[in-house]
């Protein structure tokens, strides 16, 4: 896999299990880790070796992610699903919130995954359910 091949993540993170179902996704989770590095070499006001820099980004950004998924045991809402799917999906949803001004930055991370999980489920009763709350709503 080019993803695993170009970070050399089961050598910095041997442990790491890192699977997308997507096309095309492990190019956003590349993105993620130039992005991490670039600001971890601002705090350390010099260049980040790559290597460290995936190591970091599994550490201090993707593995708190998927812990809080695991916590809020949201992964059943997404069938045929993974982890790293519901990451990226998690952290665009963040990303949304904070500019958006929603997000109350103490809540915990499994908070706002239950509550991502409540609002875009992909188990079919779920669907049903938000659908029907948007016909009867009123307006």
């Amino acid at each position: 896999m080019a993803f695993l091949s170009s970070t050399r993540l089961m050598e910095v993170r041997p442990d790491a299990q890192v699977l997308l179902t997507l096309p095309g996704q492990y190019e956003q989770l590349l993105e993620h880790i130039s992005v991490h590095r670039w600001f971890l070499g601002i705090e350390a006001n010099r260049e980040v070796a790559y290597a460290v820099a995936v190591g970091s980004w599994y550490d201090r950004v993707y593995l708190p992610l998927v812990e809080a998924i695991r916590e809020a045991d949201v992964l059943k809402e997404f069938p045929q699903r993974t982890e790293a799917d519901l990451y990226l999906w998690l952290i665009e949803h963040l990303w949304y919130l904070r500019e958006a001004s929603e997000l109350d930055e103490d809540q915990p991370l499994d908070v706002t995954a239950r509550t991502y999980a409540e609002r875009f489920s992909e188990r079919p009763h779920r669907r049903v359910a938000r659908a029907v709350r948007r016909i009867v709503r009123p307006s």
